[in-house]
């Protein structure tokens, strides 16, 4: 099985209240400076499609899913991300 990750800070950093439930099921926070290992998944905030301007606090975020740099999934609906995330890392 593998790993999920995900960054409390930086550009792909998660919101707060996503971290607390992405933790619940068993996902790795990383702080700053640390690596996603090779081979894991990733499982980042991004901007939704369309979106211009900086994102803050506030505004939309889409779930990206993403193993080896590689962009696997993308959903506006957090937990569909996760769900898809989890079953990728069981395998199946």
């Amino acid at each position: 099985m593998k790993a999920i990750y995900t960054n409390a800070t930086g550009a792909l950093a998660m919101k707060v209240e996503r971290i607390a439930v992405a933790q619940e099921q068993g996902v790795t926070v990383l702080l700053f400076g640390e690596k996603v290992p090779t081979g894991s998944i990733h499982l980042s905030d991004i901007r939704p499609k369309g979106f211009k301007g900086v994102r803050g606090e506030n505004d939309p975020a889409d779930t990206a899913v993403i193993i080896d740099d590689v962009l696997m999934f993308r959903s506006a609906d957090f937990s569909k991300a996760l769900k898809k995330a989890i079953k990728l890392a069981s395998g199946n």
